[in-house]
């Protein structure tokens, strides 16, 4: 089976390390340290009381990240990242390491929060975006996946992410329903589910309910896919693509929601949600 991080694009980050810009890439699921070619040496010569170059840190801060995932009790909550949330996360973040108060991360201890708030705010949006396909590939691997504490976390993010691929999906049925952002969606997240799509355009009664599984986040949402031609994309199987159908049906033709497949064509390798414009302030310094 072709590795998820396999269909996700590359992203850089740009690194103010030892006096100069630094290239640090995300490729196939790999941080590689552009300009520290020695780079496992010097983290050698760090550990014994050497200089730790930034480019260093920002891979100790991204597998800080991914080895513990507790980052994902905020990321979950909005596919993009907010300026002004940020600014006040990261003075939250400040207040717990200079007073102990903890108005950040509240579903985490103190020191877990003060090291996930450091990786909220210290990765790019991308670098966490990947931060967090990584970690769903981490928990999907665990015997005891249902019943790890991040599974609920990854299930909002899950649903926060397809609903907003389900509001652009319904542009183009705009005369059939109330505005997409006011019509009721609901998104069951499940292990091992089959995907299934259900509901009516029909002015203020629209509604659609989906069911997917959580490896959506690898297969769908991390590729860029979760809408394919202004349909809102439920699973991709290889060259395919289950997508939500709406079809007129009935007495009044009402269009109705279905599933078919659609082949992925040169949908498969597109820009992800990733990667739009940073904000200011985010990144690494």
């Amino acid at each position: 089976m072709t590795s998820w991080a396999a269909g996700v694009p590359e992203t850089t980050v740009a690194v103010h390390c030892g006096g100069s810009r630094h290239t640090v890439r995300w490729h196939r699921g790999r941080l590689q340290l552009v300009d520290h070619p020695h780079a496992e040496a010097e983290a050698v010569l760090a550990a014994f009381g050497g200089d730790r170059p930034a480019c260093l840190r920002l891979r100790e801060l991204w597998r800080t990240a991914v080895d513990d995932g507790g980052f994902l009790t905020e990321w979950a909550l909005a596919e993009h990242p907010d300026p002004v949330r940020f600014r006040h996360f990261e003075a939250a973040l400040a207040r717990l390491a200079r007073e102990g108060v903890q108005d950040v991360l509240p579903a985490l201890d103190l020191h877990r929060a003060e090291r996930m708030g450091t990786v909220l705010t210290r990765l790019s949006p991308a670098l966490l975006d990947r931060a967090a396909l990584a970690t769903t590939q981490r928990l999907l691997r665990r015997p005891d996946l249902r019943t790890d504490e991040l599974v609920p976390w990854l299930a909002r993010g899950v649903q926060v992410r397809a609903r907003s691929a389900f509001v652009r999906s319904l542009d183009r049925w705009k005369d059939h329903a109330r505005p997409a952002a006011l019509v009721r969606f609901r998104c069951r997240v499940g292990l091992g589910v089959t995907p299934h799509a259900c509901g009516h355009l029909d002015g203020r009664a629209s509604s659609c309910d989906v069911v997917v599984d959580l490896r959506w986040l690898l297969d769908v949402w991390g590729r860029g896919v979760a809408t394919l031609d202004g349909d809102l994309v439920l699973a991709v199987d290889g060259a395919r693509a289950l997508v939500v159908d709406w079809r007129p049906a009935g007495p009044d033709d009402t269009p109705r929601a279905g599933v078919r497949w659609r082949p992925l064509a040169d949908h498969d390798r597109v820009v992800a949600p990733a990667d739009a414009d940073a904000p200011a302030g985010y990144g690494a310094s």
